[in-house]
């Protein structure tokens, strides 16, 4: 399991393909690259060379939680440090859900390092906003303020890390509560800014700034609704808009596969985040993904010739 340092942080990392255009590969939320390893490995049998990287705080990384920026800040320099290290001049940047977020602030900060962004569901709207700031953040605030760091290592993504990676509980386990509240009090703030924007975490100027070639992929579900990605296509210059499935747009419950569907992913999930092999067929857990990158592929081979 080959890791790399990146700012002080040890961070897991796998590569895919011997050879092609060089393409990152992102996991959304705090999920460890298990998340997207079909997408990832469509995208090499398409002929690209793919990076996958657990951030620092996910999956096999380390975890390290002495800095003032905000997490996904934090997460776009690691990545800038990683390619950094591998030689790794240029790549296309794929990011799904939260990470989309990280890869748009990448092309911000990096432009130059950016080939291209692939942006499959772009979080925005209420719905998303209160969902998120519990599940990134309060659960664990308030587990921490009732019971300490053991409720801390007890609770989903945490209780990962520390399954997956020994060392990990025990840093969790000597950090004083107090720093650990400051801390994820701090991130909570950061996260939040801008968090009712269209695009979530993003103002108009922001998105107007971005200038590498973007492709923009719908998720086709309430926390990703259509509406941010339409958005982002109209603030991005020269973005494209992939709707694939136009269906998906507004229907407004869940077929009976769906719901099955979804019961499929939350088993996937809770097997990732304590860093077990899915029993469950990836293409009946995440459908899309082959799509998806096909999709991806095409846009990046005709928008970096």
């Amino acid at each position: 399991m080959p890791t790399a340092r990146a700012n002080g942080a040890d961070i897991h990392y796998e590569i895919l393909g011997d050879a092609g255009p060089w393409v990152v590969v992102m996991s959304g939320g705090r999920h460890p690259i298990a998340e997207v390893e079909l997408l990832a490995t469509a995208m090499s049998h398409h002929g690209c060379r793919v990076l996958l990287h657990d951030r620092r705080n996910c999956g096999h990384s380390s975890i390290h939680f002495d800095f003032d920026e905000p997490e996904e800040d934090v997460w776009v320099d690691d990545l800038h440090e990683l390619l950094d290290g591998l030689g790794i001049e240029r790549a296309f940047i794929v990011g799904r859900s939260r990470t989309a977020r990280v890869a748009l602030r990448f092309a911000l900060r990096y432009p130059g390092r950016t080939a291209g962004l692939g942006l499959w569901g772009i979080s925005g709207g209420p719905l998303a906003v209160r969902f998120l700031d519990d599940y990134y953040y309060g659960k664990y605030l308030r587990a921490c303020e009732q019971a300490g760091m053991e409720a801390v290592c007890a609770l989903d993504h945490f209780a990962g890390l520390a399954a997956v990676r020994p060392e990990n509980r025990t840093a969790l386990l000597a950090m004083n509560p107090q720093h650990f509240l400051e801390v994820m009090r701090r991130w909570r703030v950061q996260f939040l800014k801008h968090a009712q924007a269209p695009v979530m975490g993003f103002d108009d100027d922001d998105l107007r700034r971005v200038q590498v070639p973007t492709a923009i992929v719908p998720w086709y579900d309430r926390m990703h609704p259509i509406t941010s990605a339409i958005h982002a296509n109209k603030m991005i210059p020269g973005s494209r808009l992939f709707d694939y499935d136009p269906s998906r747009r507004d229907r407004p419950r869940k077929s009976r596969a769906h719901r099955g569907l979804s019961y499929a992913r939350r088993a996937l999930d809770k097997k990732m985040s304590l860093g077990e092999k899915s029993t469950v067929a990836p293409t009946e857990v995440v459908p899309d993904d082959v799509k998806v990158a096909q999709i991806l592929y095409r846009f990046q081979a005709s928008a970096t010739k």
